[in-house]
């Protein structure tokens, strides 16, 4: 097996970047409002209703603004304008996580393998391990898997689950999560089932609170309130280095909770639900609690423009993920990570997820022949 380093990478560029003003408008691959003045979007959570705001989008061309209420809602798939009209539940991309037995269950253990597709267990100091993925109820006559995080020696042992079976598009995934407290990444998300996963759809990646349990701020607050919707395209150069292709345009998503004075939604203060149409090998269209928020094609910062799919775009099938990591390339090194003061380990760590459901226009995985 080649080693892999970087898999669920966010770019180290953001570090310089994130936060400088940029006047240039987004690209238009990236589609996110319909001006720069008013927002506007159409709700699929109620019949299509259409949202506006007269909130300003970012000036840098990274972020963008999402002008939803925070409501949690489920996308309508049987709202015509989705395109997902008479889709079924694949039952074994989907879960509702309701075992009493938890992750002994025998339902559970057919559908999902603890840890990575592989023998892959993370990048330092993150170490994905089995015990770090349980169960609890979360009301009555309902559970949730809960991924948390614990120190051990120099590592931070994480939870993930990796769904054994896979499909290719047309599919729709959608979860109910609740982040955890902590700053450290939580993510839903997919990647592909070929030997050396050249192809990534992410979900859901943010980051907790923008302060710590003690009430102090956390290292980098930017990244508190944002969710970075994005996706990987990988290749291997002549020298065995592995090329990481995902766009800069409009990732990092930020909410407000009503006029444009009011302050920026907390992921982490509630369950939110988080949805990917993986529409063609060349469209991916996100939604955040039943609300379209974003849109990418092909273009300069679209689906893959340098190239690096091998069969033209986003067509391998590919396992749905749930995982939590430290991701330490925001904090500069491992040694840093450890001194930053953030919550880190524990109780503060759980990240709940009530369920994750995938659907199809059949019901079933679709299958590619781009796998190699």
């Amino acid at each position: 097996m080649k080693k892999i380093y970087c898999l669920i990478l966010l770019p180290i560029l953001f570090l310089a970047t994130s936060c400088e003003d940029d006047n240039n408008d987004l690209q238009s691959e990236t589609t996110v409002s319909n001006s720069s003045d008013q927002l506007s979007l159409k709700s699929a959570g109620s019949g299509w209703t259409s949202l506006t705001s007269n909130c300003k989008q970012p000036s840098n061309t990274i972020e963008f603004l999402a002008p939803t209420s925070n409501t949690e809602h489920r996308t309508n798939l049987n709202d015509s304008n989705n395109g997902m009209v008479g889709w079924g539940l694949v039952t074994t991309l989907s879960d509702e996580f309701n075992y009493s037995a938890g992750k002994n269950a025998a339902e559970f253990q057919s559908r999902w393998k603890l840890g990575y597709i592989n023998a892959f267990t993370g990048v330092k100091p993150t170490i994905w391990s089995d015990s770090q993925v349980n169960f609890e109820n979360i009301s009555t006559n309902n559970r949730a898997l809960v991924i948390k995080a614990d120190k051990s020696g120099d590592n931070l042992l994480c939870g993930m689950i990796t769904t054994k079976a896979t499909s290719c598009y047309p599919l729709y995934q959608e979860a109910r999560v609740k982040v955890s407290k902590s700053q450290l990444a939580n993510a839903v998300w997919m990647i592909s089932n070929d030997a050396k996963q050249l192809e990534e759809i992410d979900n859901l990646e943010t980051y907790g609170p923008a302060t710590r349990s003690d009430g102090s701020s956390c290292l980098y607050p930017w990244f508190a309130n944002k969710l970075h919707l994005s996706h990987h395209t990988f290749a291997y150069d002549s020298a065995g280095k592995r090329l990481d292709y995902q766009p800069l345009t409009a990732t990092w998503m930020s909410r407000k909770t009503g006029d444009c004075s009011s302050n920026l939604v907390n992921w982490s203060a509630k369950y939110h639900i988080y949805g990917v149409k993986w529409e063609s090998a060349t469209k991916l269209v996100y939604y955040v609690d039943g609300v379209k928020v974003k849109t990418v094609t092909n273009g300069d910062q679209g689906i893959d423009p340098k190239s690096y799919t091998t069969c033209g775009g986003l067509k391998k099938e590919m396992h749905m993920i749930i995982s939590q990591a430290a991701q330490t390339w925001r904090y500069g090194t491992i040694a840093d990570f450890w001194a930053s003061g953030d919550d880190l380990t524990g109780d503060i760590t759980k990240m709940y997820v009530d369920w994750i459901k995938v659907y199809t226009p059949t019901g079933k995985e679709n299958r590619s022949t781009c796998n190699e």
